[in-house]
């Protein structure tokens, strides 16, 4: 990539009425940008997260407010962190506003908070996996037609908990577990009346492949 000559630039940048120029050559925008027209709305959620945390976030913050509280997709995540020039990627999993300066406490801290969340995972496995698996999950808070929705599982089943799994008295769908996403129990929490980001207890047997739900009576917030 190359600059072009510098009368060409000058004459360029002087007929972009919008943009202002001090004394020192520096460039910025003539009238202050309204956040909610240059940035989308994820966009939006992301910047609020990172500034809550003084600039610095690991993807796990970012996941607790956008997939299990503002109900968007962790595929949706995915797709935001990679490719919005907004985002700059200190390291694995941390992240941080791009043209912002860096506050090193911050990122000591989120440093420290990602190695808990590394070390602290969500259930602790039994030692004997042919017996049922009872975990707690969140209903979606998603705005998507209900057979779109998806619920997590905690994320130390990774290995774990896959493929297709049948109710145990045949009453529910049969579900499909991807990558954590959960399909097609979303819709069936609903039908027994599990209201949005409420919690309820799933159990996976992985010897007979089949699953089950209970309620219970927390709503997330």
């Amino acid at each position: 990539m190359t600059f072009p000559p510098l009368h060409v630039l000058t004459a360029l940048l002087s007929g972009w009425t919008w943009l202002h120029a001090d004394k020192h050559n520096k460039y910025r925008a003539r009238d202050q940008l309204d956040s909610s027209v240059v940035f989308s709305e994820l966009e939006q959620v992301a910047i609020a997260v990172i500034e809550r945390h003084r600039g610095v976030v690991t993807r796990n913050d970012l996941f607790q407010v956008i997939v299990e509280e503002r109900g968007w997709t962790n595929v949706s995540l995915s797709l935001l962190l990679s490719s919005s020039p907004i985002f700059w990627k200190i390291e694995h999993a941390l992240y941080a506003l791009r043209c912002r300066p860096l506050d090193p406490h911050a990122f000591i801290e989120a440093r420290s908070r990602r190695a808990m969340q590394l070390a602290k995972p969500d259930i602790h496995l039994p030692p004997d996996l042919s017996k049922p698996l009872r975990f707690d999950v969140t209903q979606s808070g998603s705005t998507e037609p209900i057979n779109k929705r998806v619920v997590y599982i905690p994320s130390v089943l990774r290995e774990h908990v896959s493929g297709y799994f049948r109710h145990a008295s045949g009453s529910g769908p049969e579900i499909k577990v991807t990558d954590l996403q959960v399909r097609k129990l979303s819709g069936f929490a609903s039908s027994i009346g599990i209201i949005p980001k409420q919690t309820f207890e799933l159990v996976i047997d992985l010897a007979n492949r089949t699953y089950d739900v209970a309620i219970k009576n927390e709503v997330a917030n």
